[in-house]
């Protein structure tokens, strides 16, 4: 028997268009659009299987129109389905008030585990986040005057090699921009790629035949040194403070998540034990040279130790086209100076940085267990 929708209901279908734009908020594209069939399936799924106690609150924000929260939602689902089915930990409670505060998980493992997880998520600065509802109001415009058989696709590279990064402005003018490709539709040729720089805006534009999901405007995604990792540094630095001053034993895990921000399980290790740099014995010609973190200190590491912070969670969705869903990549890296650390055994094979030595020069550290993207079917 088909599970009725928890989320897409059909009243909320109501206000929501039969096929939403680009420009639209996400929520109601993943509600429509066949592109997000089987992430839209899994949502459902993962809601049914959420604790009742806190559903309806977190059913709110997956039908969110603002982004950033709809974003934070389904990091939310993605957290408990990590915790509960992929780590496979016997309770998973969310909004379990801790000694007057109140963590988004208490989770417990086995018989003499337990911990607290506070989710952060890391989203667009709120500058990109409009940037990038330009771009999408513009292509809108722009395959609005398309024929039926035809999709325009803009690209935007964010990291131009010669000259500046394409954008499209605050003054741009999309009607213009849409009437000047729409006369050009017919002498361009389907995969070929034109530049365009006018009216308050610079891309790259190509013409593929309809139907194509793929409307948008692709831009770079997020590399190690970006601005979007900046912010995942910054959160997880804020992040690791909130339980402060916690009193007790029970280990604190923060849950960096995003999407499309691969290298979190890296900007973690940079937080807690440093950069890494190359280190020897000035005295010992013999000696080899060592690999090692932490000789400035990480930024968590170097104000205080936060040794109540046990570990961080790390979990980035990537969008898999062949896969017709989000696959997750999923990592552990414990702190190398927690007071209640976690036993790398509780995750499994999971991929972890764990620290191995303390020296006054720093952290050294070793890797188990291999980096895996998994859909969390």
């Amino acid at each position: 028997m088909e599970m009725a929708p928890l989320i897409f209901t059909s009243e909320f279908l109501k206000n929501v268009r039969p096929e939403p734009l680009m420009s639209d908020p996400l929520s109601h594209q993943v509600a429509r659009r066949s592109l997000y069939e089987r992430h839209r399936d899994r949502l459902e799924r993962w809601t049914a299987g959420y604790p009742e106690y806190g559903r309806d609150q977190l059913v709110g924000r997956l039908r969110a129109k603002k982004d950033e929260q709809h974003e934070a939602a389904v990091m939310e689902l993605a957290l408990h389905r990590v915790l509960s089915t992929h780590f496979g930990f016997d309770k998973v409670v969310p909004d379990q008030v801790v000694q007057g505060k109140t963590p988004d998980f208490r989770v417990v493992a086995g018989k003499k585990t337990s911990f607290i997880v506070e989710l952060q998520t890391v989203t667009e600065d709120p500058e990109e986040r409009k940037a990038d509802r330009r771009r999408r109001v513009l292509a809108d415009q722009i395959n609005a005057c398309a024929p039926p058989a035809m999709t325009v696709v803009l690209h935007f590279d964010s990291a131009a090699d010669e000259g500046p990064a394409d954008y499209v402005s605050e003054d741009a003018a999309p009607a213009k921009i849409a009437r000047r490709l729409a006369s050009e539709l017919n002498s361009i040729s389907p995969g070929t790629r034109r530049p365009f720089e006018e009216y308050g805006a610079r891309f790259t534009w190509e013409v593929l035949p309809r139907p194509m999901e793929t409307l948008v405007v692709c831009a770079n995604g997020a590399v190690v040194g970006d601005p979007m990792m900046e912010r995942a540094r910054d959160a997880l630095s804020k992040k690791a403070s909130k339980y402060k001053k916690i009193v007790g034993p029970l280990p604190y895990v923060v849950a960096l998540a995003g999407f499309g921000c691969d290298g979190l399980s890296r900007v973690a290790a940079e937080v807690l034990y440093g950069p890494l740099a190359m280190t020897w014995d000035a005295r010992d010609r013999v000696a080899p040279t060592r690999l090692t973190r932490g000789v400035n200190r990480g930024y968590v590491t170097g104000k205080d130790s936060h040794s109540h912070l046990s570990a961080v969670l790390t979990i980035c969705g990537n969008f898999d086209h062949s896969h017709g869903g989000f696959i997750y990549e999923i990592g552990v890296v414990h702190n190398p100076l927690a007071r209640t650390p976690l036993p790398v055994e509780v995750f499994g094979d999971t991929f972890q940085v764990v620290p191995t030595e303390i020296t006054p020069g720093g952290y050294e550290e070793r890797v188990v267990g291999t980096i895996s993207e998994m859909a969390l079917d």
